[in-house]
């Protein structure tokens, strides 16, 4: 009987180990969401752009969003998980940069920006590198912002 006691006490050890393992692991995998920054109020998404873009078209629009800006990259993304997904048409914006700025320090991080959205870009305008047809417009008065 003594034998029978000492082995479900090691049982139930055993089993609030496992608790306590499966509270760990999740409480490392919600930590391991913090890394996205939040974005501030007021600011949209790309993906909230893009659903609304009729509503948005032709206005100043404040966005967060993690920034591609490299040869044939210049977009807006809802996330860095939206960009490894590849869904263009509903998480990324286009960029139109003017030639004076420099956006490279801001490639592959999280932004907040402020431009001009259009649902397209005017009949004349070539735009190398874009994600969608959606785009911001930015101006050289206003760079992105690293948000940390």
């Amino acid at each position: 009987m003594a034998n029978e006691k000492e082995a479900l006490i090691r049982l139930k050890s055993r089993a609030e180990g496992i608790k306590f393992a499966k509270v760990i692991f999740a409480a490392l995998a919600l930590s391991s969401c913090a890394a996205t920054p939040i974005k501030s109020d007021g600011a949209l998404t790309p993906s909230t752009l893009n659903v609304a873009r009729s509503e948005h078209h032709g206005q100043r629009v404040k966005v967060f969003g993690w920034m591609t800006s490299s040869f044939e990259r210049y977009g807006i993304w809802d996330s860095k998980a939206a960009f490894d997904r590849g869904n263009y048409t509903d998480d990324c914006v286009s960029l139109l940069i003017p030639e004076a700025m420099d956006t490279s320090k801001y490639d592959k991080r999280y932004v907040e920006l402020e431009g001009d959205f259009v649902q397209r870009p005017g009949k004349n305008a070539v735009n190398l590198g874009a994600c969608n047809k959606t785009t911001i417009i930015l101006s050289e008065e206003s760079p992105p912002t690293l948000v940390k």
